[in-house]
């Protein structure tokens, strides 16, 4: 039991560790998807002009580099 409390503390500590070397220089899209949060995903869409099903995919796209752009006011899906 002891082993393998110590395994995961371990794999905490390693997973925290790579977070933040990737945050510090620059590797996060964490800005981009918080555009969608709080209904944002609503009136945001892809760079090739679809839209998002939902907040989760519109973070998700975010969060993985892909572009959001506003949607045009005339436009509604």
């Amino acid at each position: 039991m002891r082993k393998t409390g110590r395994l995961c503390l371990l794999s905490a500590v390693l997973a925290l560790g790579i977070g933040a070397a990737n945050a510090a220089a620059g590797g996060g899209n964490s800005a981009n998807a918080k555009l969608c949060q709080n209904n944002g995903s609503q009136k945001l869409m892809r760079a090739d002009g679809t839209p998002f099903v939902n907040q989760a995919d519109c973070v998700s796209y975010g969060a993985h580099g892909g572009t959001i752009t506003p949607k045009s006011p005339g436009l509604s899906f």
